[in-house]
């Protein structure tokens, strides 16, 4: 894995370093210094450009010409960010024999779309798995903690207006015995706190602050109170909200706050989202997660059913954005239980047939030992018997 740290440096600017090891000759310790008012710039023009191609889709979401017309301006800002971020020091070969992308930035850069960086005529996103880690001094390791198998459906009905999108995405996702569902408009926080230290698979439906998790009566679970739970016990968070990943540098977001509490996976959205694209894209990933596709393929396929669904110029598969932790269980498969009693039972079998082919080989070997008569060679000098 290539990780691209990006970290808040002297005279207000950021130090950008790719590190790696090496691959083919090319060595990967590279530094650069990048102005902090240039990527501010960069990501002001993006948040404005986003919200008009979200203008001219609902205007026309059937309209090819229209996808063109917002695919030709983010391919220009793809370059741009490129440009930006590595200049012309990135050598060509730089991603060759790569899969996954680490993207570990201080706060400051978290809600820059990484996703964009041209790569071939296209995007890095086509190309790799890319994954962000939100830097923070206070992070600490979470113990793991014993693991129920266990899927919870958070919904939020608090807010009238989603309260039919909701419902149907609940219906969409959580159908299945395997999950249970609690409403953040009808329990207190400590309820709360108890479901999802007792779960494996968290998907969140409803609206959510950019800082928190809002409950009835104006209460809110802030995400710094989150981020000090120990939450080893969860492999993946789903939250399917608006800015759901949306990083603030003050304060701890969601995304910061799971991660640091101990989750592996994190997906949520830098952006605002569309009611049914994000309906369709829970859909798209718990079917992933039913077949133990692992995470980073399932989110890769989310991305490109979102395309041909909504077509391109929809930019929801850019604003979806994917974080976790950097040991290996963040590119490991979603683990199931079916997954892994299929993993044991054919160990099992495995270790049963070589068992077997074992002892018929020493048991032929033995019979054969009994029956064989060693062949003494006549001496030299020995005259051989002669035929009649």
């Amino acid at each position: 894995m290539l990780t691209i740290y990006i970290t808040e440096s002297a005279n207000d600017c950021a130090e950008i370093i790719l590190s790696g090891g090496r691959t083919g000759f090319v060595p990967l310790d590279t530094k650069r210094i990048v102005a902090n008012s240039i990527l501010a710039s960069f990501y002001n023009d993006w948040v404005s450009f986003v919200s008009q191609a979200r203008q001219l889709k609902s205007l026309q979401p059937k309209n090819p010409a229209i996808d063109d017309e917002i695919m030709r301006t983010l391919v220009k800002k793809g370059a741009a960010l490129a440009s930006i971020l590595f200049g012309a020091d990135l050598p060509e070969n730089l991603f060759m024999g790569r899969k996954s992308l680490l993207f570990s930035v201080d706060p400051a850069y978290a809600n820059i779309p990484f996703e964009l960086i041209e790569y071939r005529e296209s995007f890095i996103v086509d190309s790799f798995h890319v994954l962000r880690q939100i830097r923070d001094q206070d992070a600490r390791l979470q113990r793991p903690r014993n693991r129920a198998d266990k899927k919870l459906f958070i919904m939020n009905s608090a807010h009238s207006s989603l309260l039919d999108n909701v419902l149907k995405e609940k219906e969409i996702v959580a159908s299945g015995k395997e999950w249970s569902v609690i409403d953040c408009a009808h329990i207190s926080e400590s309820r709360f706190i108890e479901e999802i230290h007792d779960c494996r698979f968290i998907h969140f439906a409803g609206h959510t602050d950019a800082d928190g998790i809002p409950f009835a009566h104006g209460k809110k679970i802030p995400a710094s109170s989150i981020s000090r739970l120990n939450l080893g016990n969860v492999d993946t968070v789903f939250f399917n909200s608006c800015f759901s990943s949306h990083q603030n540098p003050k304060m701890d977001s969601l995304a910061q706050a799971f991660v640091k509490a101990g989750v592996k996976n994190y997906i949520g959205y830098s952006l605002p989202v569309r009611n049914d694209i994000a309906a369709e894209a829970a859909a798209l990933f718990w079917k992933s997660e039913s077949r133990s596709i692992p995470i980073h393929r399932a989110i890769a396929r989310m991305r490109t059913e979102l395309k041909s669904a909504f077509g391109e110029g929809d930019l929801t598969w850019v604003i979806l954005n994917y974080s976790g932790t950097l040991d290996g269980s963040s590119s490991s498969k979603l683990h199931s239980s079916r997954f892994r009693t299929g993993i044991f039972i054919g160990a099992l079998l495995l270790l049963c047939s070589i068992g077997l082919l074992s002892f018929r080989f020493l048991s032929m070997n033995h019979f054969a030992g009994e029956k064989s008569v060693p062949v003494v060679p006549p001496a030299r000098n020995q005259t051989r018997p002669q035929a009649d």
